[in-house]
């Protein structure tokens, strides 16, 4: 049998077969809905990454200022808490403070060996609203800084056997004695405060060891004789 000259007109099921295969892919409308659908996505992706980017920074930044912090009033009271009176005869080694500052000898020093004493002196430096504090020890004249603050105020106070405060040591028209009983060299306490709009600043050293040198043969015969 011989074919047909003209084709056969398809019939309505192989005519739905060929559409189906000729539209099974995407079209450029759905390829651009799912670009601006995938565009979307990274760009929350990313700010989220971001986001956690900047509060593992300020985390960070928060865990290295309370560990500074905490150092900076450990260096502060270990040294004023082994602070050791000095002889008379040696002016330079004897404590005297007042409200930004005090010096004395100290037996645990920021550098240096424990045990020994060494002349040590903290001290505040205030400009405007800016409080800075500054370490020295020996015939350093620079010194550290220690501490920066922004604050209103700053001052030390010292307390002495009665648990009063008093802004000097030795306290106004009194006077200590190196040897002779009364007023000790040094007080029971020293504390810093530091007065500002945030959190206010307090730290508290309490002085550990002997407040009165010890006294030398030739000092305790002048004591028991003192004719």
């Amino acid at each position: 049998m011989a074919a047909s000259p003209h084709p056969q007109p398809l019939s309505h099921r192989e005519r739905g077969v060929f559409r189906l295969f000729f539209t099974t892919g995407f079209t450029l409308l759905e390829m651009l809905v799912t670009l601006v659908i995938v565009s979307l996505l990274m760009a929350l992706l990313m700010q989220t990454l971001l986001y956690a980017l900047q509060l593992r920074t300020r985390i960070l930044e928060q865990q290295w200022q309370q560990q500074a912090v905490v150092l900076q009033e450990y260096w502060f009271r270990s040294s004023s808490a082994a602070l050791a009176p000095g002889k008379k005869d040696q002016p330079e080694g004897v404590f005297s403070g007042d409200r930004v500052g005090f010096r004395g000898l100290s037996l645990a020093p920021l550098l240096g060996d424990l045990g020994i004493p060494i002349r040590i002196e903290w001290r505040l430096e205030t400009e405007a609203k800016d409080i800075t504090l500054r370490y020295r020890q020996s015939e350093d004249a620079q010194g550290w800084i220690i501490a920066h603050w922004v604050g209103i105020q700053a001052g030390f106070r010292y307390r002495d056997e009665a648990g009063q405060w008093s802004e000097r040591w030795p306290p106004a028209g009194l006077a200590v004695s190196a040897t002779e009983p009364g007023l000790p060299q040094l007080p029971t306490a020293i504390r810093l405060d530091i007065t500002r709009t945030e959190a206010p600043v307090l730290w508290l050293s309490a002085i550990t060891g002997r407040r009165d040198p010890k006294m030398d043969i030739q000092e305790w015969l002048r004591s028991a004789n003192p004719l």
